[in-house]
C-alpha cells in the first residue's frame, strides 16, 4: 500500500509512504518459498524534491513465528539517495 503527499510540511518535497505485509498463513512448499506462519512487515518513506532528487529510508521486520524460517533474525534497514539528470 502506497500513498502520495505533495508539498508535505509546506515544502517542495513529495512524500511517498509505503507499507507491505507478507504472511504465509498455512502450509509449506518444498523450496521454502512458502513457510507456514512466516510474517514480514516493511515500512518505508521516499521523499522527492522537484522530481529530481530522492531520499528513501525503510525497515523490514521478520517475525519469529515460523519454525524453519532462515530470515527470522534478518531484519534490516535501507537508505537510498538518488538523483535524475
Amino acid at each position: 500500500m502506497r500513498g502520495e503527499y505533495p508539498s508535505v510540511f509546506g515544502s517542495s518535497f513529495t512524500m511517498y509512504p509505503t507499507l507491505s505485509v507478507r504472511h504465509d498463513v498455512k502450509g509449506y512448499s518444498a523450496d521454502f518459498q512458502f513457510l507456514e506462519d512466516r510474517l514480514a512487515i516493511g515500512l518505508s518513506t521516499r521523499f522527492n524534491l522537484n522530481k529530481r532528487h530522492n531520499f528513501e529510508f525503510g525497515y523490514v521486520y521478520y517475525a519469529d513465528s515460523a519454525a524453519y524460517d532462515a530470515f527470522r533474525d534478518r531484519d534490516y534497514y535501507t537508505v537510498v539517495l538518488s538523483t535524475s539528470f
